[in-house]
């Protein structure tokens, strides 16, 4: 049967997968109105500079935590967290903010942005920064 062990890490998958769709919802809409310089700094994207990201890998280590659960042991659905993650973090993030630091009409914004949100994981001041507001930086 289900335990805790289970629903902990389904509670995880569906977590990532929320706010995967939230921080989608939140770029496009953005990208939709963008002028040259801005820089999403709202909402998700106040606590974490790749919430979308964020809330990928949070699916594939509840994934994970579903497989390794249900087995007690090792198995092979555990890679699609290492083989998303590693990359992700250590490849793909950077070079986004590398292209968004490369645009002359937002590298001020896009550097005050960076040195104020961490790159994927938040924390306790980038979450607080969140329920702050733009109105209050």
């Amino acid at each position: 049967g289900l335990g805790a062990a289970d629903a902990a890490a389904a509670a995880l998958a569906v977590l990532g997968l929320e706010v995967a769709r939230r921080a989608d919802a939140a770029l496009a809409a953005f990208a939709a109105t963008r002028k040259p310089g801005d820089v999403l700094d709202a909402g998700l994207w106040r606590a974490s500079r790749h919430p979308n990201h964020l809330g990928e890998q949070l699916f594939w280590v509840g994934f994970a935590g579903l497989a390794l659960a249900h087995r007690g042991a090792w198995d092979p659905c555990c890679l699609g967290f290492l083989l998303n993650h590693v990359p992700d973090t250590l490849a793909t993030l950077p070079l986004i903010d590398a292209r968004m630091a490369s645009d002359t009409k937002r590298v001020r914004n896009f550097l005050k942005y960076e040195a104020a949100v961490p790159l994927i994981y938040p924390t306790p001041a980038s979450i607080a920064r969140a329920f702050r507001g733009a109105k209050a930086d």
